[in-house]
Order: structure tokens, then sequence, then C-alpha cells
């Protein structure tokens, strides 16, 4: 199953839906894992690290699972 790590979309959102850590530990778990380039950079980790990692660079939307740490204001319409 391949996961996908998200860059996050706000302007200088430092959280990271899953640190290269995480995806080590996915990686063992016996997922792929994809994430988009520069997921990490604005918090401390390289597209290197990710690949260290045993991850891979690309296209984290087209995964089964796709992670995102950016949370949605609830709406009107949804509360």
């Amino acid at each position: 199953m391949i996961v996908g790590v998200l860059r996050e979309a706000r302007p200088r959102e430092t959280r990271v839906a899953a640190t290269p850590a995480t995806a080590t530990r996915l990686v063992r778990l016996g997922y792929d894992v994809v994430v988009e380039t520069g997921t990490g950079t604005l918090a401390s980790f390289s597209d290197g690290a990710y690949v260290e990692a045993r991850a891979t660079i690309g296209n984290a939307r087209a995964a089964y699972v796709v992670l995102g740490s950016t949370l949605r204001r609830p709406t009107s319409s949804t509360t």
C-alpha cells in the first residue's frame, strides 16, 4: 500500500504530517511512502532525509492513503 505525505498548503506552515522517522517506521511496516518535493523544508527536513528514510519523492496525491496536517476551519455549513 502506498502512503503519500503532502506538502502543507498554508504559507509559513512548519508542521509536517510525517517526519523522516515516521517514514522509516511506515516503510518497516511494509508501506511504500511517497513524499511531495519540499514537504519538510519549513520543518527543517530535507528531501534527502526522506530518501534516506527509504521514501520516494513524487506525487503523494496518487497514493492510496494521503497524509496532511493542515486543518480546515469549520464553515457555517459544517457546524
